[in-house]
């Protein structure tokens, strides 16, 4: 599992629209809202947010096929989410994604019995307070 949540600081890119942002591996840009984010990838599996909001991180590393790129996928419908509902927009930078992606990863590997939203939202806030969004 520590494996696989430090790899999440390997998330390249984040960008931010005035509907959701949502960080990726590579330097593909997706803009939308979080459901159409994930639905737009037609061959991959999609969650409604009610089912990823109430998995643990180890229920949604289960869930996720114990797939990085599944679960990545599953953070960053977190992160359109959480920035959604609070208003933030962040900045579109690597530096950004690098940041709040280690953020994530650090709250996940203390307790992986946690709520994954609830690291991803949690994160999200203080990305937001520190930089002042």
């Amino acid at each position: 599992m520590k494996s696989l949540i430090s790899r999440i600081v390997v998330i390249s890119a984040l960008t931010a629209t005035s509907s959701a942002g949502i960080f990726s591996t590579s330097l593909e840009v997706q803009a939308g809202s979080p459901q159409q984010i994930v639905q737009n990838r037609t061959t991959q599996k999609t969650w409604n947010n009610n089912e990823l909001a109430m998995m643990t991180v180890k229920e949604a590393w289960q869930k996720s096929g114990k797939n990085y790129d599944s679960f990545v996928r599953m953070v960053q419908q977190l992160v359109a989410l959480s920035v959604e509902k609070r208003g933030y927009q962040l900045r579109p930078s690597q530096e950004a994604g690098r940041e709040l992606g280690q953020m994530i990863r650090k709250q996940a590997e203390n307790d992986p019995e946690q709520l994954l939203y609830a690291v991803v939202d949690s994160s999200v806030r203080e990305y937001a307070k520190k930089h002042k969004l």
